[in-house]
Parts: structure tokens; C-alpha cells; sequence
């Protein structure tokens, strides 16, 4: 099943890619294509990828699982994107199914934040670190029910660049008259998974300080992959707006995928082969050179 979901992505990435090259820059009122769309998808694959490899070696791992989930939720978010854009824009009516696209691509991102969270807390023995950590985890579906079924319900399209119903493409399931209380949920949901995110990177802490040799191992690797992460949210605000590509944004770009393509690499050598090599000096210097690229971002 893992590597049948990982053909599959590799299947629905390249038909995203083509569709978003050729659509060319942008469109009048939707966010334009970028190299970002590529990372993107580089980023589904690999997750499928190391998803498959884990679910192949370490069976009774269920981190392979969220690995594999998030692969196909990036994959059909993208694709998804791509065949709103040509059913109802590109080319409408031209193929079936426009109107349930634009409704599905209206939530589907948010399981890549929930997907993070999940792995934060289970990553790397596929359980969580105790009963107490376990509860903390509940913080998850309270944010699908915040975070996804009002989005599901809200005017306009996540990739119109005006809000609400001024968008070039709408949500045929959007609730109008609910509309002030809906982004007041979803605004709120955002505490919800931040918080998620800290609990869950707070476990991976208390996890590393009560671990043994081996499970340390496997946690440096996926230290080194999150300590690039926050790398991309400092960058790639520089070439956020819109605008021919510039060696800045080029730059913004290619270091932010770096960091997002880079954690399912670490996620999955950490599970599979966590003896490579001494990755302590490489976490201390990814360290620095993450809080280098924030002073330099300030300035």
C-alpha cells in the first residue's frame, strides 16, 4: 500500500508540475506559480518515498503512516489546485467536477500542519513519549474540527489573491451569513495547532533528555532537519509578493525548499539508518547558520 500511494504521487506531482508550468506566471487574481510549486512537490514525493521505505523495513512503525498521509495530502492539494485552475479558469467546463475541486482545495492544506504536529509527538518510535503527552495530543482533532470544517464553509478560494467573495473562483458550499463567525474559528484555530506544534517539539526535547543511544541518534537526524525549517519562514517572505524572478527571490526560494525538502530525508534516515555518520557537528553549525540567516533577515 506505501508504495503504491508513493507511485501515486509521483503520478499526481508530475501532472501538478506540468499543469502549473504551463499555465505560465499567473493568472489575474490567483497566486502565480513559482519554483515554490516544484518544492512542493519535491516534498510529497519524498515523504511517500521514505513513507514506503519505512512501512518496507519497520512495518510496526507507524510513522510511516503519517509519512505516507502527508505525501498524498500534499500531492492532492496540489493537483487539486492545478485542475480547479483549468475546469473552472484555464479552460471552464472543459472537464468534470470544477465547482468539487474548488470546495475539496478549500481545506486541504490544513492537514499538512496537522500531519507536522502528529510526527512532532510520535516521531521516531511511532507512540507517544507517555499517557500525559498523550493527552496533549487531543489538541489535533480539536484543531481539525476548528481548523478544517469552518474553512470548508468560508467564502472565496485559499489561492484567489482578494479574500471572500471578490475572489475569482468561489466555494460552492460557503456559508455568506456565517461568514464573521467562521474566520473567527479558523483565526482562532491557529493557537490550537501552534500549540500543538510547541507540545509536540517540547516532547521531542523531553524524549531526547530520557532516550538511550540509539533513540538519540534517531533524533539528531530529525534535529537537523527541523533546525533548517525555520529557515524557510525567515526567507521566503522576501519573495512572498508578486514580481519577476530576482537572484533575492531565486535565492529565498531555493533555501526554503532546502529546508521543507529536507526534513522527510532526515525523518526517514533517522528510522532506517541512524549510524551515517556524526551528525553533531552538522547540527551545531545548521543551528548557527539558522540564527545567522534571521540576523541578517532582520537587518
Amino acid at each position: 500500500m506505501a508504495w503504491a500511494a508513493f507511485v501515486l504521487c509521483v503520478l499526481l506531482g508530475a501532472a501538478d508540475v506540468a499543469l502549473a508550468m504551463t499555465r505560465g506566471a499567473s493568472i489575474s487574481g490567483i497566486v502565480r506559480t513559482d519554483l515554490s510549486d516544484i518544492g512542493y512537490t519535491i516534498q510529497a514525493i519524498a515523504f511517500a518515498l521514505f513513507g514506503a521505505a519505512v512501512a518496507s523495513r519497520r512495518p510496526g512503525n507507524r510513522v510511516w503512516l503519517i509519512l505516507t498521509a502527508f505525501g498524498l495530502a500534499s500531492s492532492i492539494f496540489g493537483i487539486g489546485i492545478e485542475y480547479t485552475l483549468w475546469a473552472l479558469v484555464r479552460h471552464p467546463g472543459s472537464l468534470p467536477g470544477g465547482q468539487v475541486a474548488a470546495w475539496f482545495t478549500t481545506w486541504m492544506f490544513q492537514p499538512i500542519p496537522t500531519l507536522y504536529a502528529l510526527m512532532f509527538f510520535l516521531f521516531p518510535t511511532g507512540r507517544a513519549l507517555s499517557h500525559r503527552w498523550g493527552w496533549a495530543m487531543w489538541l489535533i482533532p480539536a484543531y481539525i474540527v476548528l481548523g478544517w470544517i469552518p474553512l470548508a464553509f468560508l467564502p472565496g478560494w485559499i489561492q484567489n489573491t482578494v479574500a471572500g467573495e471578490g475572489g475569482l473562483i468561489h466555494n460552492p458550499l460557503a456559508i455568506k451569513a456565517a461568514e464573521p463567525f467562521l474566520r473567527g474559528v479558523v483565526t482562532a484555530s491557529t493557537a490550537v495547532i501552534g500549540a500543538a506544534l510547541v507540545l509536540g517539539i517540547a516532547s521531542l526535547v523531553f524524549r531526547y533528555r530520557q532516550a538511550g543511544a540509539e533513540e538519540r541518534q534517531q533524533l539528531k537526524f530529525f534535529i537537523f532537519g527541523a533546525a533548517m525549517t525555520p529557515i524557510a519562514f525567515l526567507v521566503y517572505p522576501v519573495y512572498s509578493g508578486a514580481g519577476a524572478l530576482t537572484p533575492i527571490g531565486i535565492t529565498a526560494l531555493v533555501i526554503a525548499s532546502i529546508a521543507t525538502d529536507g526534513l522527510p530525508f532526515a525523518v526517514g534516515l533517522a528510522i532506517l539508518k541512524y549510524r551515517l555518520y556524526d551528525i553533531d557537528i552538522v547540527i551545531n553549525r545548521a543551528l548557527v547558520y539558522g540564527a545567522l540567516a534571521a540576523f541578517i533577515n532582520t537587518v
